[in-house]
């Protein structure tokens, strides 16, 4: 009766062996489809929480939400928005709701803000020396060692930076 189950022991082993390869494959690498899927769905609850509300508050209520969402869709550690200000030329920093001590402000003439502002493209800087000074002395505060700076605009106008920090490259 043992040699005829072998077999079968051999095939369910292998099947389980593969199993487990794939689900730690998904885990820590996940296919496009899956991470966009992820993405989209953090995109619905934004949009579902700020509807309804006021427009003041939904301004607020959509600036931590997008903190909050881009930092997860992402993998970041925290994220801060970055307002330009016409009169005092440089960026205000608005921090998301989980590091509220996050402030100052940015020059719009520095490292990886300069470029992202400039080209209205997103701008990853892998390392303190490629962010600027400003967004360097952020980043050693809250132990980062890279960033994401996104542009925030609408068709009219530029709005500023949406800021993504990263424990590691």
């Amino acid at each position: 009766a043992w040699p005829s189950l072998v077999p079968i022991v051999t095939v369910l082993g292998a099947t389980l062996l593969i199993l487990a390869a794939l689900s730690y494959y998904l885990g820590f690498a996940p296919p496009r489809w899956l991470h966009h899927a992820w993405q989209y769905s953090e995109m619905y609850d934004f949009l579902r929480e700020a509807a309804g509300r006021p427009t003041h508050e939904r301004a607020k209520l959509a600036l931590d939400s997008l903190c909050t969402a881009s930092v997860r869709a992402v993998g970041g550690l925290t994220s801060a928005i970055a307002l330009w200000t016409d009169e005092e030329e440089r960026f205000a920093i608005r921090p998301s709701p989980e590091y509220p001590s996050l402030s100052g402000s940015l020059r719009a003439d520095d490292g990886v803000v300069a470029q992202a502002w400039r080209k209205r493209k997103p701008v990853t800087a892998y390392s303190p020396a490629e962010m600027g000074t400003d967004c360097a002395r952020l980043a050693a505060a809250l132990g980062a060692h890279a960033l994401s700076a996104v542009p925030i605009a609408t068709p009219e106008r530029p709005w500023g930076l949406l800021i993504v920090f990263f424990h590691r490259r």
